[in-house]
């Protein structure tokens, strides 16, 4: 098990979407937008991240255009993670879940838990856009690299803060399905392990059926998990 989407033979996230029933009726209307006074946060205990890349500097960088909460010790304002943390978080209409490491398909815990379940719209690095479309609601982010710069970026978090309409089309998601945050307690409980068994062999008897099955392969361990990470990479984009 891993958080390996297409590569492991189970799948273990942070989270997940579920499509069983919706989080809100389809004629509901709520203006998400809503008591959010500041733009954008971000929650971070390792600033730095690994070498791949100055998650830091990016941060400070979009700043220079957009106002940026930075909790813990990223920033001036403590925030352990507890209901006052997210009492803060909510007070933002956007939250910055940019990867210590960008690899694939690597999604963490603060994506879930920090951004979707406070109700703010999760800017997004780490992983590819397809992967995170893979996972998470349908249009319920934005991926850093949909934006050729730092500037336009924050030009476009700007858009979004003064046009209420448009920054609540990121939460029609609620309409089709809800979010759950899983831990590695959860997912390791028999039930869920059968579960995923279970939900494995059904895929894997539909894409035989279909002709589109492929037996997982791996290569060497150290060869398979390196190799997913991007490396060299100081920001994902430029600056303006």
């Amino acid at each position: 098990m891993s958080y390996r989407f297409r590569e492991s033979h189970l799948y273990g996230s942070y989270g997940r979407f579920n499509t069983d029933h919706p989080e809100m009726k389809f004629t509901k209307r709520r203006n998400w937008a809503s008591h959010k006074t500041r733009p954008v946060a971000w929650v971070s205990s390792n600033c730095n991240g690994t070498v791949s890349w100055d998650r830091k500097g990016f941060v400070d960088a979009l700043s220079r255009y957009v106002p940026v909460s930075m909790y813990r010790k990223s920033g001036t304002k403590d925030c352990p993670m507890d209901e006052r943390c997210n009492r803060s978080i909510r007070k933002h209409k956007f939250y910055l879940a940019l990867e210590n490491s960008p690899c694939r398909d690597y999604i963490s815990e603060e994506l879930w838990r920090n951004a979707l379940l406070n109700n703010l719209v999760p800017v997004v690095y780490g992983a590819s856009k397809e992967d995170y479309k893979r996972v998470l609601p349908p249009d319920s982010f934005i991926h850093v690299e949909d934006f050729d710069s730092i500037m336009e970026l924050a030009l476009y978090l700007r858009k979004l803060s003064k046009d209420e309409g448009l920054y609540n089309t990121y939460f029609e998601w609620k309409k089709f399905g809800w979010v759950q945050l899983t831990t590695e307690e959860y997912l390791l409980e028999p039930e869920q392990v059968c579960e995923n068994i279970v939900s494995r062999l059904l895929s894997d008897e539909k894409a035989m059926r279909e002709g589109t099955y492929h037996k997982p392969k791996f290569p060497d361990w150290n060869e398979w998990w390196t190799n997913s990470c991007k490396k060299g990479v100081k920001w994902p984009i430029k600056l303006k």
